[in-house]
């Protein structure tokens, strides 16, 4: 019996990217660890929602892992203006012409992560 292997393909989806980012998770579920309450975790979800929507930003995910509650949206015009100094581009890649660029947010304590592409030629 062989096993099958599958290649992850280089552009991960969306609601993927926190998880290649953050350190691997190894041990017991502790109190510092934000899924150890769910209460506030789902509450910090509904804040979040919230604030994209009263925001006019296209929501294309809502997480939580052990950092907490993070969301990731579709890039928009305004979205500088919103996060003002509280973001910062967290990855870049070049392949064939196109730039993609990974941006993370802070709404308080909540991650936003966004999706930017742009041609270098």
């Amino acid at each position: 019996m062989s096993a099958t292997v599958i290649a992850f393909p280089y552009c991960v989806p969306e609601h993927l990217v926190p998880a290649f980012i953050a350190p691997a998770c190894t041990g017991q579920i502790n109190t510092a660890d934000a899924r150890h309450d769910i209460d506030k975790l789902l509450a910090d979800q509904r804040q979040v929602w919230d604030w994209a929507v009263a925001s006019g930003l296209a929501v294309l995910s809502i997480n939580g892992d052990r950092n907490g509650a993070y969301l990731c949206i579709a890039p928009a015009e305004h979205i500088y203006k919103l996060f003002g100094e509280e973001c910062a581009q967290i990855q870049r890649k070049t392949q064939d012409g196109l730039c993609l660029e990974t941006w993370m947010g802070l709404v308080g304590h909540i991650r936003v992560f966004w999706r930017e592409v742009k041609c270098v030629h």
